[in-house]
């Protein structure tokens, strides 16, 4: 499902098959339509008329801890002091034209794509593969990672098992957020912004609440020496991007037990 707010026509989404759109013109509106139903995507016309979009989508990522990813997709002109926060919260910005609206497609079928790409549904996890991991339910996981696709695509599968999500997309935040919350296992990105996976992972084995807590270093990168860097580093295993979900799923389970 993506949510449209804004009062554009978003008719073209059929071609991309069973796509539902909810739209909405307000802010309010916004937040009420995101407590009731889950999204995979936001199109957000910055021209809301109860609330500024850089507004918007801070309250939404700081104060309702939403995730999903948004495109910005309007035609008006975004200052300059704006750009900055508005590349912070959304994962594009198209402002409208001739071309935008072949453009809008296929950033939203990127989206659609790469929830699908790790959700069970698409990866091979059967039915009786799920009734396997109903001690899933309630654990809370920290998801270490700056890019939004991954984080919203990781969430929606460790959710629909029944996770609790704690986000945090850099190596400083990820080492507060591990401080400030009951934390059971760690899904930790090594490429980040601010201190690496490398030394966030060092950071909370220095702790007396990480020293046992599972880490699972998650690196997009394929160097064959990878592995005994996260585990030196003190992770416990090691997954390349892009992420199985049986796999991932397997390996928490283990170190949960």
């Amino acid at each position: 499902m993506v949510g449209a707010c804004g009062d554009e026509d978003f008719k073209q989404f059929s071609q991309l098959g069973k796509v539902q759109i909810r739209k909405v013109l307000t802010a309010k509106d916004a937040f009420e339509a995101l407590d009731e139903e889950t999204f995979r995507c936001i199109i957000l016309d910055v021209k809301l008329s109860d609330m500024n979009g850089i507004d918007f989508m801070s309250q939404l990522r700081t104060q309702a801890k939403i995730q999903t990813p948004i495109i910005i997709y309007t035609d008006e002109e975004i200052q300059s002091d704006e750009i900055d926060d508005s590349q912070r919260y959304a994962e594009s910005i198209i402002l409208k034209s001739s071309k935008s609206k072949d453009r809008l497609m296929d950033e939203v079928s990127l989206f659609l794509h790469d929830v699908e790409s790790v959700s069970p549904k698409h990866s091979g996890v059967s039915e009786s593969f799920s009734e396997e991991f109903k001690s899933f339910e309630g654990v809370s996981v920290l998801l270490a990672d700056d890019d939004n696709r991954n984080v919203y695509a990781l969430m929606h599968l460790l959710e629909k098992y029944g996770m609790s999500v704690v986000v945090a997309k850099d190596g400083n935040e990820v080492v507060k957020a591990f401080s400030e919350n009951d934390i059971q296992i760690v899904l930790m990105d090594i490429m980040m912004p601010g201190i690496d996976g490398y030394e966030a992972i060092k950071q909370i084995r220095g702790t007396l609440k990480g020293k046992y807590t599972p880490i699972i270093a998650l690196t997009a990168k394929a160097m064959s020496d990878d592995r005994d860097k996260c585990i030196r580093a003190g992770a416990n295993d090691y997954l390349m991007k892009p992420v199985e979900a049986n796999r991932l799923l397997s390996m928490m389970k283990v170190w949960l037990s």
